[in-house]
């Protein structure tokens, strides 16, 4: 399907070229050209909007300020077109990436107000300086010519010309889409769907964004500087605002992502206005604002409706079966050298709050290392400093002796360590396989460039990416649901990938953080295999979780928190023996009285009387009172009624009152 896609693709281009040598008149190629260009602007568009979930309302800004540039450098100092216009575009580029270092972090509303924002600068700027930019007259660029002196080469740009130019430049941009996105698509995805969630997972968010934002804007001003030589004048009317709205349309009226997305909308764009047009000559109105009130129309049923675009209703993708499958065998991974993880003082507060407490963890070598602790201990918190998400205000991050002193997940991805999240994280039209290769990114180091011009380098990258993706899902037991959409996958098998994803670019200590929430018994004794395979393979494990029968199976040394502070520590049969840890989890005045019901047994208590006593041990003691905190859902679930109990504000005043109680909540 896609070769047949392309093949029409290059049919129409070769004969969109021809068209000129049949058909004739200066303005139909004018208008021709005009319109393509307004398409690459589009194109760049949607690397930065579609692709990187970048919502820019600047691109317009971008245009203009190509346009602008190359005039004056032609007009006012004589430069030849080539030149100027490659002045225009790095000038253009250099703006974005501005833009783009100023909007790196903010959330997609925002992005699309600065950026809106930028555009009204550039046309004010333009309006500002009639010396320069001739004002509301505009500049006067006239016929045009490329003069190669050395070459004895004086080639007159007629409107053909700009129109043969502006199709090659078309076809260029999408063999460079297909060749980029083969290559950064799945990190895209993963960046546009969650960006919080690809950060977490070392993916390079911030880097993404930036080139393509700037990208974005190099496509822009090249676009621009092209406009205006075809036309023969750079005017404030061809570039406002107006023209922003009008590329963003396109964009999302097409469908954002997709490769011939800004070509189907442009062409829905045009077809609205003309109707629209037709209507008001008829009703014998002006049709000078036309193109604004179908802008604002297609604008504001695109967010009425939530369409996708028009690609979307066009091509359904057939529903995938490969979500009913079963998850094979997990397959070991090759020898790892596990790192050597510790936390060393570490301390955190939020506010007034303290989170964690001066902590010090050992996380040996090649071993499955459980942190356990009633809902608000700091658990997470914890997890999110050795992952480099938080950074802590004392104390340090050691991984093989060497502290990890800065740095953000990317950083501490690199130096071997990977982490999953408690949530779900769901990539619609991302199948498994990508959605593993994005994890891949880490450790990628090749660039845009050379990934665009298939050197050797990019190619072997590329091998070895799919190669450690198709690696990961086989460790898990995914191999089979490779090519399925990650939205039809069961809860269980998304939890997996994550596994997966932070499985690919071969970490050397690996962070789990509730693997097993949402799991049934058979999901769970799955899970179970492949943490095992991966210890076995000599990968070092640390692992968060409320499931407390799991940790019994896997943990060899156990860590407790408790208000985010580290009060017991050893195996999990010492750690289940100590008066502090069943204190922690049932409440000073609970252990007490010894009121504690093993889960498995699903005991409830007489009708007026007192539950019976637990058995020893820590799946009579501590995992009964995980269970009604969190817990496994698959069995809190069919857990029969109880009387009511001591509540959780007893509990927590028996260990030490509200304040503790407030401090585990915002630590977790």
């Amino acid at each position: 399907m896609r070769a047949r896609r392309d093949q029409a693709i290059a049919l129409a281009t070769v004969l969109a070229a021809a068209a000129p040598l049949v058909l004739r008149g200066g303005d139909l190629w004018t208008s021709g050209a005009e319109t393509l260009l307004l398409l690459l602007a589009a194109m760049g568009l949607n690397v930065a909007m579609g692709y990187a979930g970048q919502p820019s309302l600047g691109q317009g800004g971008f245009v203009a300020l190509g346009a602008y540039t190359a005039a004056i450098l032609i007009v006012r100092h004589g430069w030849e077109p080539p030149a100027a216009v490659l002045f225009a575009v790095a000038l253009s580029a250099i703006a974005g990436g501005l833009v783009a270092r100023g909007v790196a972090r903010l959330r997609p509303p925002f992005v699309a107000l600065a950026t809106w924002l930028f555009a009204w600068a550039t046309a004010f700027a333009v309006t500002a300086f009639p010396g320069l930019t001739g004002g509301a007259s505009g500049i006067s660029i006239g016929q045009t010519s490329l003069d190669m002196r050395a070459l004895g080469v004086h080639w007159r740009l007629s409107s053909v010309a700009f129109y043969e130019i502006a199709l090659v430049l078309i076809a260029v941009a999408l063999i460079l889409h297909t060749t980029l996105i083969r290559r950064f698509g799945p990190a895209f995805a993963a960046v546009r769907t969650d960006a919080s969630a690809a950060r977490s997972a070392g993916i390079p968010v911030d880097r993404i964004r930036f080139g393509a934002l700037t990208g974005s804007a190099l496509v822009g001003g090249l676009a621009g500087a092209l406009l205006a030589l075809n036309a023969r004048v750079a005017d404030p009317t061809s570039y406002g605002p107006l023209l922003s709205v009008k590329l963003f349309v396109v964009v999302l009226l097409g469908g954002a992502a997709r490769r011939l997305g800004p070509a189907v909308g442009l062409v829905g764009f045009v077809v609205i206005s003309a109707l629209g047009s037709a209507y008001a000559s008829a009703a014998g109105a002006s049709t000078a604002t036309v193109e604004p009130l179908a802008a604002a129309a297609v604008l504001g049923a695109i967010l009425v409706f939530g369409t996708d675009g028009l690609i979307p209703v066009i091509d359904r993708p057939k529903p995938s079966h490969l979500a009913n499958a079963r998850a094979s065998t997990p397959e070991p991974l090759p020898s790892i050298n596990g790192g050597h993880l510790a936390a060393s003082g570490v301390g955190v507060s939020f506010g007034g709050i303290v989170a964690l407490d001066d902590v010090s963890i050992d996380m040996r070598r090649g071993t499955c290392h459980a942190i356990v602790g009633p809902n608000g201990s700091g658990k997470t918190t914890l997890l999110r400093v050795l992952a480099g998400a938080t950074t802590p205000d004392r104390g340090s991050v050691l991984i093989d002796d060497r502290v990890l002193t800065t740095g953000g997940p990317f950083e501490r991805a690199r130096a071997g360590i990977a982490r999953t999240l408690q949530r779900n994280v769901i990539q619609p039209r991302t199948t498994a396989l990508d959605y593993v290769l994005a994890g891949v990114e880490t450790v990628g180091r090749v660039g845009p460039v050379r990934a665009a011009l298939r050197s050797p380098e990019a190619r072997r990258e590329e091998h070895l990416a799919y190669e450690r993706a198709e690696r990961a899902l086989a460790a898990v037991g995914l191999t089979e649901f490779a090519s399925a959409q990650t939205e039809s996958l069961t809860g269980a098998a998304q939890r997996l990938l994550q596994i997966a994803r932070a499985l690919a670019p071969g970490p050397r200590v690996l962070l789990l953080d509730e693997p097993s929430a949402g799991f049934g018994r058979e999901s769970e004794t799955h899970l179970r295999a492949i943490i095992d395979s991966l210890r076995a393979s000599g990968l070092t494990i640390v692992i968060v979780e409320h499931n407390l029968r799991l940790v019994r199976a896997l943990a060899d040394r156990v860590s407790v928190l408790d208000a985010g502070r580290l009060i017991a520590e050893g195996t999990a049969d010492e750690v289940s023996a100590d008066p502090a840890v069943r204190a922690a989890y049932l409440g000073a005045e609970r252990d007490r009285i010894g009121a504690r019901a093993p889960v498995d047994q699903k005991e409830t208590a007489p009708r007026g009387g007192r539950p019976r006593a637990p058995r020893g041990g820590m799946r009579g003691n501590v995992t009964a009172a995980a269970g009604r905190n969190r817990g496994d859902r698959g069995e809190r679930a069919a857990r029969p009624s109880r009387p009511r109990r001591t509540t959780d504000r007893s509990r927590s005043a028996a260990r030490g009152g509200a304040a503790q109680r407030g401090g585990r909540g915002k630590g977790r």
